[in-house]
This record gives structure tokens, C-alpha cells and sequence, in this order.
């Protein structure tokens, strides 16, 4: 299927079920660099490590052998394999060279790379010698330049703003006691701000990265998998096949599209990408205004990551947080995601009967047979999926399984089999997702680190339960409003 509008081009018949678009026919707006040769080998070979490290860890295969990998070892290890690449992928400024890798942004990646790698090979003696409190000269000096890498690689990924709360959260250790009640709390120094942060287990070895490494990081896999083999071209065409022909239909299929593919890739910018460059031209053409398209768009995908199996990241570390298992908060969310999509559906079914909005003719759009009988695997691996967290209840495990289970099913077609390139841009995809999530949530982590190490977290939850009372009501507002806020 292939829509053209104004000078921009929209193609979903690509191997992997991705959308390039490209203005003019220039090159693609990206924010990435687009890597090549050994820059990509590097890339590419860090990813395989790093999920090759987390398979061996999660299947404690090393047991079977008699050994084991330390816990924080392989924390430092994780962020060995994801972090750096930050350094390659993201430019250092907005008009930074695309099409090539600076000098400097080589040492850094082999700086962050190095500093890492040193930790994880420490890291029996970081726990056991309390280097978080008393760390030799060497490892603290490191601590403070690793510290800082962190902060640039939140700049590149994730913006200014929030670099500048990483910044804050990174230093607020030092400000506890001076700020009012009930934010204030326990003071550090500035080495033992810089030792609790780069070494404590409540801030770069806290929950968020126990999440990306322990549980989430087969989620991600399994979702690009999905988009590397075609899956977002096949939810699109089941889609269409469904509700293409009904009054309003491309917007209907947008919601239903976004809905599907947003429950697998976990991902607002890659369901925007798969599902809206195709919908949001096909809903201009049958009479949608272009703002309203857009906005059918923007909020079907923002709702992907609310969508049962793989929600965000938030998901993830609210179970391992409270201590419950994730098939609990996916059944809680299975309810209001519901209801969530179901609402955009209704409104723009009501706005194309009002406006008499037909949908597209029968002849334009894909057998509902046919396109179940070239990506009946997706379907299926997306079962197996879901059997193995609810049934066997091995949520760790289970991505990595239907992973491998989607990969083998796929060779069975030539269309969607995963030869030496394929593979090499799946890595690479995989290591971009992964870079780029293992430096937001380091920030996180400054963030939680420095809550949690001054006090200040259970402090400001003790707040709410005394304004809150016993009222169970009040507490629930309370609850939401901070999280809004946060």
C-alpha cells in the first residue's frame, strides 16, 4: 500500500513495517545519526553483549556452571552496553553533523565505556567494601567523571529540561538541610554526594535500572522485533481489513492501528511513525481538516503505552516498586485502556456522521483473509506472549521466549525472514531504543537517588497521608495531582 501526498512520501511496504518520511525526497528529519562502519560494528557489537549479558543473567544459565555474575556487576555491565552509544547516535547540538562522528564524541563514548566496564569489574568490591561510603581516591574520581557523562548523554537524548532537573536532583544531597519543610532533609558533601550517587544502590543501581535490566529489556526486544519483521505493516492491514470501509474509516483505523501496535512496542514515537504516516494523509483525503487528523493520531498513539502487554516503562517499575507482580498492573490497565480508546472511537465516529465522512471503498483496502494468512505468526507469538506472563507467570523470561518464537516463524516467509543486514539494523534498532531509555531512566535515577538518600521521599508521603487523613478518597486525589505534577 503506497499513498502519496504534497512532496512528502508514505510507504508501508518496507521490511521492517516502518515509514521513512522524507520531505522533498531529501534525507530523513531524524534526531539520530544514521551510523555506519565500524561506528555501527561498535554499536551493534555492544547490543549483542549487552543482551546476550542479560539473557545469561535472567536464565541464570552461569548457575548450571557453578558461577554466578554479581548483581551490581551486571548492572555496570548493562549500562556499559546501552549507555555509550548515546555518544553516537545523538549529536552533541542540533546543527551537529549527521553523516559523520566527531573526534570528541569518540572519546567520550570510549570514556563512558571505560569508566563502566572498571565498576563492573569492581563491583563485588564496591558492595562488600562500602565504597559507597568510603570509596578510594581512584573510583571516586571516576564516579564524579562518569556523573558527569551521564548528565550530557541526558542532554542529547532527552532535552535541556530535563537535563537541568538531573543537574538539580544531582547536587540536591548538598541543599537538603538549607530547603523548607517538607522537602528538607539529611546533608552530604560533595564527594559523598558524588560516591552515594555513582556507587549507592538507590540511585544509578536503584530501581530503575533493576527494571530496564531484570524485566523490561525483553519487552523492548520483542517490540522491535515486531517492527523489524513487519509487524507494524501487519496491525495496520488488519485494520484497515476491519474498519476501512466503515463511516470515518482511516481515523477509526488510526485508533484501532495505534491501539494494537502501541500494545507491542511500548513506544509513542514509534506507533506515531508506523501507524500515523500512513492514516493521517488517507484522513485528509476523505475530508478530515489536517489539525483534527493530527490530533486523532497524537492521542491514539499516546495511548499505546497505557495499552496491555508492554505498557511504558512506568508500568514496569510501579510492579517491581510496590512489589507485585506486572500481570496485576496490566489487568488493572487493561479496563481504562479499554474505555481510553473506546471514547476517541465514539468521538470520531459522532464528528465523521456529522460531517458526512464515508470511509474508503472495499477495492482499496486488504483482505482481512489474506492479511491474517501472511502474519498469522504475529498474532500467535503475541499469544504466546501473553500466556507465559499470565499462566506461567515468568514475566522476565516470557519476551525472550515468544522473541525467539516470532524470529523462527518468520523465516517461514521470504518477505519477512531476517537475513545479515536485517538483523545487523535490528541490533542496531534495538541498541538506539535501549541507549536511549538506559539514559533517560539514569537520569530518573539521579532523581530517585537523591529523594531517597536524603529522606525527603518518605518525608513528603508522610505529608500526603496526614493531609489525607484516613480518607481514602482524599488520598486518591492526592495521589493523582502529585503524579500529574512529577
Amino acid at each position: 500500500m503506497r499513498i502519496e501526498k504534497g512532496t512528502g512520501s508514505f510507504d508501508s511496504n518496507t521490511a521492517a513495517g516502518e515509514v521513512n518520511f522524507q520531505p522533498g525526497g531529501g534525507a530523513p528529519l531524524s534526531k539520530y545519526r544514521e551510523l555506519k562502519g565500524g561506528h555501527k560494528a561498535a554499536v551493534v557489537g555492544l547490543c549483542a553483549s549487552g543482551v546476550s549479558i542479560s539473557i545469561v543473567q535472567i536464565f541464570f544459565i552461569l548457575t548450571y556452571f557453578g558461577v554466578s555474575f554479581y548483581e551490581i556487576s551486571y548492572y555496570y555491565a548493562f549500562y556499559a552496553a546501552f549507555l555509550p552509544p548515546v555518544f553516537l547516535f545523538c549529536p552533541a547540538f542540533p546543527r551537529s553533523p549527521r553523516n559523520r562522528v566527531p573526534w570528541y564524541d569518540l572519546v567520550l563514548f570510549a570514556l563512558t565505556l571505560s569508566c563502566l566496564i572498571y565498576f563492573s569489574a569492581h563491583g563485588y568490591t564496591l558492595f562488600f567494601d562500602s565504597w559507597m561510603f568510603t570509596a578510594p581516591t581512584a573510583p571516586t574520581i571516576l564516579g564524579a567523571v562518569l556523573l558527569v557523562l551521564i548528565l550530557e548523554a541526558t542532554r542529547r537524548s532527552a532535552g535541556n529540561i530535563f537535563f537541568a532537573f538531573c543537574l538539580f536532583f544531582l547536587f540536591f544531597p548538598m541543599l537538603a538541610p538549607y530547603v523548607p519543610a517538607p522537602f528538607v532533609g539529611q546533608g552530604y558533601s560533595f564527594w559523598g554526594t558524588i560516591r552515594l550517587h555513582s556507587m549507592g544502590t538507590d540511585s544509578l543501581l536503584g530501581i530503575p535500572i533493576m527494571v530496564l535490566a531484570d524485566l523490561l529489556i525483553g519487552f523492548i526486544i520483542f517490540g522491535v522485533a515486531m517492527t523489524i519483521t513487519g509487524g507494524g505493516k501487519f496491525f495496520l492491514d488488519l485494520s484497515l481489513s476491519i474498519l476501512g470501509s466503515s463511516r470515518g474509516g482511516p481515523a477509526k483505523v488510526s485508533v484501532l492501528a495505534s491501539a494494537l501496535f502501541g500494545s507491542l512496542s511500548g513506544s509513542v514515537m514509534s506507533n506515531v511513525l508506523t501507524t500515523g504516516s500512513i492514516t493521517i494523509p488517507t484522513m485528509k483525503r476523505i475530508g478530515y481538516p489536517s489539525y483534527y487528523a493530527g490530533a486523532i493520531e497524537t492521542c491514539a498513539s499516546a495511548g499505546g503505552v497505557l495499552m496491555p502487554p508492554i505498557m511504558g516503562s512506568t508500568a514496569f517499575i510501579m510492579a517491581m516498586f510496590i512489589g507485585v507482580p506486572y500481570l496485576e498492573i496490566a489487568v488493572a490497565a487493561a479496563v481504562p485502556s479499554i474505555l481510553y480508546f473506546s471514547s476517541i472511537l465514539m468521538q470520531v465516529d459522532a464528528y465523521a456522521a456529522k460531517n458526512t465522512i464515508s470511509g474508503l471503498d472495499r477495492s482499496e483496502l486488504p483482505s482481512l483473509r489474506r492479511t491474517m494468512k501472511e502474519g498469522w505468526f504475529y498474532v500467535l507469538s503475541f499469544l504466546l506472549l501473553v500466556w507465559i506472563v499470565a499462566h506461567l507467570r515468568l514475566e522476565s523470561r516470557a519476551p525472550f521466549i515468544a522473541t525467539a518464537s516470532l524470529l523462527a516463524l518468520t523465516m517461514l516467509r521470504k518477505q519477512t525472514r531476517l537475513r545479515g543486514r536485517s538483523f545487523a539494523e535490528f541490533m542496531e534498532k534495538t541498541a538506539r531504543l535501549l541507549a536511549e531509555l538506559t539514559t533517560i531512566l539514569a537520569g530518573v535515577s539521579l532523581m530517585i537517588g537523591a529523594l531517597t538518600m536524603t529522606g525527603v521521599s518518605a518525608a513528603f508521603a508522610s505529608e500526603i497521608l496526614s493531609i489525607a487523613g484516613k480518607n481514602l478518597y482524599i488520598l486518591l486525589l492526592l495521589t493523582a495531582f502529585t503524579s500529574i505534577v512529577l
